[in-house]
């Protein structure tokens, strides 16, 4: 799979705006990074677009490693409006990477939360309740939208 990047201001950070970036902080000498890269790129693969995968080789990017301050890797940043909205480093298994994504990931469905605040700022409660008792059907662990859902009750 072709994830090498070659520039990180275009394909990472303006990239993020689009859509979140996994970014793999990585040189091929390193051996856990060997061992991470595999797992990572399987996942990116399952990822249906909702986020994109891209390999950082530290070796060949070094100032974006130094002003990214990367200190050791493999190190893992997800980027998602040009900020990183989390990060780990070393291995991890596939579920904790999956754990991960599921923490830090926005949630694709946040402009119907957002439509639902709009509806609750019109003070039409009970069309804002709808619509996020609906979201909440298939997105359970969307904190914003049970927010959202105690404030229009």
């Amino acid at each position: 799979m072709g994830h090498d990047i070659t520039d990180f201001d275009t394909e990472v950070l303006q990239r993020s705006h689009e859509v979140p970036v996994l970014a793999d902080f990585w040189a091929p000498w390193c051996g856990p990074c060997r061992t991470l890269g595999p797992i990572l790129e399987k996942i990116a693969a399952a990822a249906n677009g909702r986020w994109v995968f891209a390999k950082v080789n530290v070796d060949e990017h070094t100032q974006v490693a130094t002003e990214q301050e990367i200190s050791g890797i493999p190190d893992v940043r997800l980027f998602h409006k040009g900020v990183v909205l989390g990060s780990f480093s070393g291995v991890r298994s596939e579920r904790d990477i999956h754990k991960f994504l599921e923490h830090h990931l926005p949630s694709p469905r946040a402009a119907e939360v957002a439509e639902a605040r709009l509806l609750m700022e019109e003070q039409r409660f009970g069309d804002a309740a709808q619509k996020l008792e609906a979201l909440l059907q298939t997105e359970p662990r969307n904190a914003a939208a049970r927010m959202a859902l105690m404030q229009a009750a």
